[in-house]
């Protein structure tokens, strides 16, 4: 799990791998005491299949956390990963499921204005590409230009 704060945007990406407790307990403090006071609002989740085990996604669902119930929007191509998180969104309704070629949509569920649609997207390539590097986990290299299928750089969004 590799993440980093853009503006008041959590950019949070998920390897093939869940994350262990260890980071779970290790990074979200900070992520909610972001929340708590206003400086992060949205969460942008990229996976390339992992994603919170069933006791974290649980410690989510339960608690009253406004980090928690902030808009959400998970991009994944793992058709396990949507389902989950469609399952998910049946107590977080503010939580968008999109697949990678869907990334504008994603950006536009959050409600992040168009002129930092491009910087994010090459957030979550450069967070993929060190969360690679650094665990090793062999994910593939589907973008290697810095793009995402769907998404050309400066383009308006399709409806």
């Amino acid at each position: 799990m590799a993440y980093e704060y853009v503006g008041q945007v959590c950019v949070l990406v998920h390897s093939v791998d869940c994350p262990s407790d260890l980071e779970w307990e290790r990074d979200l403090p900070g992520y909610i005491e972001r929340s708590r006071t206003g400086a992060t609002t949205c969460m942008l989740v990229y996976s390339d299949g992992g994603g919170p085990t069933l006791m974290q996604r649980n410690r989510m669902r339960v608690s009253r956390e406004p980090a928690f119930h902030c808009p959400i929007a998970i991009v994944t191509r793992s058709r396990i990963g949507r389902g989950i998180a469609t399952a998910v969104r049946w107590f977080r309704p503010n939580l968008g499921v999109f697949s990678p070629d869907q990334l504008r949509a994603a950006f536009e569920h959050l409600n992040l204005p168009a002129s930092t649609h491009d910087h994010l997207a090459q957030r979550i390539f450069a967070l993929r590409s060190e969360l690679s590097a650094l665990r090793g986990t062999g994910i593939p290299p589907r973008f290697t230009s810095g793009k995402f299928p769907g998404y050309v750089a400066g383009e308006p969004s399709e409806v």
